[in-house]
């Protein structure tokens, strides 16, 4: 099986879990999710590159629950980041992914989920292209505390 059809599997069961009510099972399909990306850091810039395309156009789809985008806030920027290390594209696609959670989760929560992800960044990627998209990200999420734009 490739790593976007686990990917798209994994994605589909975290949403059906949350519209289920079962939250212990999107917790764990959460961190199987996380475990695919941490797989795919690894492999070439074209899985890497894949798998944050395929999460961004997932996080951007108007028939996504709000529920989901929260349930996944809260570890994939972290991931996303590790990813955008990769590559150039990479990046930048990560830098997508956590400027989206900003725009479309609370302020608040997502101030304290990046602070937690810069304060324990990967091992193996442990540069500016990592600390960039979640810094980027931060200054958003503090200008929308103080305008209070909130949507979460």
């Amino acid at each position: 099986m490739s790593s976007s059809n686990s990917l798209e599997q994994t994605l589909t069961s975290i949403s059906q879990s949350i519209a289920n009510g079962d939250f212990n099972q999107s917790n764990k399909s959460t961190s199987h999710l996380v475990h695919l990306l941490d797989s795919i850091s690894s492999d070439s810039d074209s899985s890497a590159f894949q798998a944050l395309e395929l999460i961004y156009n997932y996080l951007i789809s108007p028939s996504l629950d709000q529920a989901v985008t929260d349930a996944l806030s809260f570890d994939l920027p972290k991931a996303a980041a590790k990813l955008g290390c990769v590559s150039e594209r990479c990046y930048e696609y990560a830098e997508r992914i956590v400027n989206r959670f900003v725009e479309s989760c609370s302020p608040r929560d997502m101030v304290s989920i990046l602070c937690e992800a810069m304060n324990t960044p990967s091992d193996e990627c442990n540069n500016s292209s990592y600390f960039s998209p979640l810094l980027g990200a931060l200054a958003k999420g503090i200008v929308r505390l103080g305008t209070g734009i909130v949507s979460g």
